[in-house]
């Protein structure tokens, strides 16, 4: 039996060497398919190389760098314009709240109190503007005035 088992072992230890032999071989022949693969594909992808640089290439680089900056610049007017005109809708919306105020002040002030006048006071007070009302009235032209410049 001794026999036996020396004769097992040995075939045994053989068909693993074979084994071995065999993976050894296909992974040799696999490494040589992969290389000669990656050597192909330089030829299928071709880099192409970086051209020479010449004038031609430095003028339309000035040319389009050029034409950046110029819009960018146009860029630049136009929001300041946007800019401009909100500030300008700003200003409009305040002098006309104010004039409004002013108007409603007015109504406040005067229109109650000819109201309940009498018709001789009223004619003798439309007659012979005071003062304040004078002011009042130059104000509100010169508001109007401005609103109608921003307009």
């Amino acid at each position: 039996m001794s026999e036996k088992t020396n004769n097992k072992n040995s075939q045994e230890q053989e068909l693993a060497k074979k084994r071995n032999i065999m993976l050894v071989g296909i992974i040799v022949f696999m490494a040589a398919v992969i290389g000669i693969w990656a050597f192909n594909m330089r030829s299928f992808v071709k880099i192409p190389a970086p051209a020479a640089k010449n004038s031609n290439d430095q003028v339309r680089w000035d040319d389009i760098s050029q034409k950046f900056n110029a819009t960018m610049g146009d860029i630049s007017k136009k929001i300041d314009e946007i800019t401009t005109k909100r500030e300008e809708d700003k200003e409009v919306d305040a002098l006309g709240n104010r004039l409004k105020n002013l108007a409603d002040n007015l109504e406040i002030q005067y229109g109650s109190a000819s109201s309940t006048a009498t018709s001789t006071a009223t004619t003798t007070a439309t007659s012979t503007e005071s003062a304040e009302e004078t002011v009042i009235r130059d104000n509100l032209k010169q508001l109007e005035d401005k609103l109608n410049k921003l307009n």
